[in-house]
């Protein structure tokens, strides 16, 4: 699987709301998930966490949400650092605010990057935005055993 080519960041860009300002944090993107010393959180692993989604996009509450949050997930890898998720999260926050998005996009996109779990790319498709597919869906109240228990 390859890294997603630029048009699909600039498409989820400009359905975002995005002005012309966050079409150049592609490239930095692209870049740091190139980085040597990643091995996993990788432009491979980035690609991957996106071809699972698009199998599941139409079931999304939130599909812009979700989409940005995998982009940004694992953006800031330093295996020696603790806050990662907050360091990705901080990245995403300012790239949206920058490209002029709403807050309360950048707010939700913020708490979607950085929530912990074993495998935040299963527990953004799987938990965050999907529609209620009934009362004994572990998914209709996003409080599964991973903790989900983010904003809907």
């Amino acid at each position: 699987m390859n890294w997603p080519g630029q048009e699909r960041w600039l498409t989820l860009c400009q359905t975002a709301g995005a002005n012309k300002a966050a079409a150049r944090w592609y490239e930095r993107l692209a870049r740091a998930y190139d980085e040597p010393q990643r091995h996993y959180h990788n432009q491979q692993h980035i690609a991957e966490c996106l071809w699972e989604f698009d199998q599941a996009r139409s079931l999304a509450r939130q599909p812009i949400t979700v989409e940005l949050a995998l982009w940004f997930h694992d953006a800031v890898y330093d295996p020696k650092a603790g806050d990662n998720e907050e360091q990705s999260a901080a990245l995403a926050k300012s790239c949206l605010r920058e490209g002029g998005v709403s807050e309360a996009l950048v707010e939700t996109v913020g708490l979607a990057t950085k929530k912990r779990t074993q495998n935040l790319c299963n527990s953004l498709v799987s938990c965050f935005c999907f529609r209620s597919q009934g009362a004994n869906d572990s998914r209709a109240n996003c409080g599964g055993a991973d903790g989900c228990k983010t904003p809907r």
